[in-house]
Formats: structure tokens, sequence, C-alpha cells
């Protein structure tokens, strides 16, 4: 029985049959970079053994079939630039045993859902037109390592216990509406290594916790309302550290900056 399919950078144009359905021992499915057009078909409910789901960059249209939710033993969702639009179905979200969700660089709408799976270390929506706040249940996501938010229209603020997440790398919310301090919280989140955080409208000074982030490498705060100094960051070993310290209109004070954006 065929359990791999392996096509990913060829030249495929087609669009996925509805007969995929029948290869109920299929465990990887991965097509990434071709040109397969057309929607993903409902009948890939019948891929009851499929772990991966690898589609990113196609010509994918149409939304994202709820069924995908129902496969129990998919751990790894990438559909990445294609033209999907729609919401992403909530129990994709709650699905107890996924681990990474990929959707970035599509047309996808609405809200993330508040009952999020408990397994989920990779949540990449970045680039559609998502809405709405971050729900308070993300800071039980104690395996989450990458968090990207960025180029949608959140608002809203960052939750209180976002220090909860222990294991995350990078956090990605730039290009929103979010709003208010960040919280000092952010101070524990002792893996992290790179946070984007511009074009928004976080203000105040940054929390001095802060200065606990040893792993922090890349840091860009620029384009926000935040104030203040920020050289106690200074003893950090940053390969990018951007901030709205531009001589010309200064909002913060920061000697050590890589780069000076203009507000």
């Amino acid at each position: 029985r065929l359990r791999y399919i392996y096509l990913q950078v060829n030249q495929l144009s087609s669009s996925i049959p509805e007969s995929l359905g029948e290869l109920s021992s299929l465990v990887h499915l991965w097509l990434i970079h071709n040109y397969v057009s057309g929607t993903i078909p409902s009948a890939v409910k019948g891929l009851g053994s499929l772990e991966t789901l690898q589609l990113a960059e196609n010509r994918i249209h149409g939304t994202i079939p709820p069924q995908l939710g129902d496969l129990p033993n998919l751990l790894e969702l990438r559909l990445s630039e294609n033209a999907l639009t729609g919401s992403i179905p909530e129990n994709i979200l709650s699905s107890e045993q996924i681990e990474f969700i990929e959707v970035f660089e599509n047309q996808l709408t609405g809200t993330i859902s508040s009952n999020l799976g408990p397994n989920l270390q990779l949540l990449a929506l970045a680039g559609n037109k998502l809405r709405g706040e971050i729900p308070a249940s993300i800071v039980e996501l104690d395996k989450m390592m990458f968090l990207d938010l960025q180029e949608n229209t959140f608002k809203g603020t960052l939750p209180a216990q976002i220090g909860n997440l222990k294991n995350l790398l990078y956090l990605g919310l730039g290009g929103n509406s979010f709003s208010e301090n960040l919280p000092s919280t952010i101070g524990d989140l002792s893996q992290l290594q790179m946070m984007e955080v511009a074009k928004n409208s976080f203000s105040g000074p940054l929390p001095p916790t802060m200065v606990k982030l040893s792993n922090l490498r890349t840091l860009d705060v620029g384009a926000n309302d935040i104030t203040g100094s920020m050289n106690f960051l200074c003893a950090g070993h940053f390969q990018l550290l951007l901030a709205d310290c531009h001589p010309e209109r200064p909002e913060v004070e920061c000697d050590c900056c890589t780069g000076c954006c203009r507000d």
C-alpha cells in the first residue's frame, strides 16, 4: 500500500484528485513548490493514516476543508503561500495531536479560536486577513516554539501571562494593531531568540525584565509608540536591534541599536 508521496519542487500543474481519499495508508503527502491548482477535496477525510500534509507554495484556492481536523494522526499541516480563503476550521486549531500549523501568505479571514490544541509547537498565520484578539488560552501552550501572527489585523493587548511560553523561540506580531504596554512577563521567555513587534501601537517603555532575555538576538520594536531608554539591553548580544531612535525624531534612547527607524 502506498504510504509516502514526495513530489515537491517539480512542475506539477493539475488539481488534487478526489481519488486521493482512497489512499487510507498514506502517511506523508508532500507537493511543496509546484503549480498545483484547484481546491483541497473533502475526500481527504479518507486519509486516516496521514501524519504530514505539505501543500505550500502552490496555486490552491478555496477554503480549508474541516475534514482535515478529523484526521486522527495529522501532526503537520503546511498550506502556506497559496490563495486559500475563509476561516481556519476550529477543529484543526483544537486538534489534540496536531503540532505544526503553517498557513501564512494566504487570504484567510476570521479569528483565532480560543480552543487551541495542547500539542501545538508552531502556529504560523502571517500575511492573511485575520482579526480579533490573541486568545488568553494561548499562554497554556507550553510546547509552543514558533508563533507568527505578523501582517494581519489583530488588535488588543498581549496576554499578561505570555511569559508562560517557556519554550518559545520566535515571537512575530509585527504589522497589526496591538496596543498598550508590553507585559513584564515577556522577560520570562528564557529561550526567546527573535521578537518582531514593529508597526503596532505598543506604548510606554519596554519592560526592564527583558534584560533577562539572554538568548535574544533579534529585536524589532520600530514604528510603535514606545518611549524611554532601551540602553539596559546594551549588554546583550544582538545581531539586529531596531527601534524609533532616529536622530531627527527620536522616541527612544538606544545607544546600541543596529538601526533606527522613524515612527
